[in-house]
């Protein structure tokens, strides 16, 4: 007997071979699928490169690569007025005394000044609050000598005397001084001092000015021991005179 169903499958036939190839189209779509990724990688390595070539630039120019727009040179502090005006003074002295003594070599000064603020520097000035203060060792083919300079306020027996001391010298030495007028009622102290016994010699003039500066220049041949190292002192009197007196060494400062 036939059943229904072979009579079905009967009138169906048999199903025509499939053209489709399932193995193909599995390949194809994981193609796709790798390109998809492969563009996808392709692009964040591109734009990872792409930053990091720009880091590269910021940092070669000295950039910030977190800040936004040119940030321009580093803020700088300006110098306050008396620390101007004692760069002002060292290179003024730094140039009057090189042109004075050519040839001559400035050194360090020798410590022990007893100022509150030492100077370490050949004839750089330190600020002392009221006035400003230099000094040096000067050595040349004779030997070597001292030289200190203080410009402004201070207080000295001649800036508040307006006078020679009037104090005996010291017996074993000889003292010549004087004061000298000046322009618009300037004075200006003179001092030559020799040893009776030895060659130790030191010449000082200070000037003080209508609006209460002043300058004062001390030179002498020997250290602060009073140990001679040279014959006769690198300046003149009249030297010593100029150097003080220089306009370029008045200062107006309070």
């Amino acid at each position: 007997m036939i059943a229904n169903q072979d009579l079905l499958d009967g009138e169906m036939g048999t199903p025509p071979p499939s053209t489709v190839d399932i193995d193909r189209v599995i390949v194809r779509q994981r193609r796709r699928v790798v390109l998809r990724q492969a563009g996808l990688f392709g692009s964040v390595g591109a734009m990872t490169l792409a930053i990091g070539l720009v880091l590269i630039v910021l940092r070669g120019a000295g950039g910030d690569p977190n800040q936004i727009g040119n940030p321009g040179p580093p803020a700088t502090t300006p110098p306050t007025p008396r620390a101007a005006e004692a760069s002002r003074l060292t290179a003024e002295l730094t140039r009057l005394l090189t042109a004075a003594l050519p040839g001559a070599e400035f050194l360090p000064p020798e410590p022990g000044s007893g100022e509150p603020v030492e100077p370490t520097e050949a004839l750089v000035f330190v600020d002392e609050e009221t006035y400003f203060l230099a000094a040096a060792r000067i050595r040349d083919a004779k030997g070597t000598g001292t030289i200190t300079v203080t410009v402004g306020k201070e207080d000295t027996q001649f800036r508040s005397e307006r006078a020679c001391s009037t104090d005996p010298a010291p017996q074993d030495m000889r003292v010549n001084c004087e004061v000298r007028p000046g322009v618009d009622g300037a004075k200006t102290e003179v001092v030559d001092n020799s040893s009776k016994y030895s060659d130790y010699a030191f010449h000082r003039a200070q000037i003080i000015r209508a609006d209460g500066n002043g300058v004062s220049v001390t030179i002498s041949n020997a250290t602060q021991n009073q140990e001679v190292i040279r014959p006769g002192v690198q300046l003149t009197v009249e030297q010593t005179v100029t150097l003080a007196e220089a306009p370029e060494l008045a200062t107006t400062l309070p």
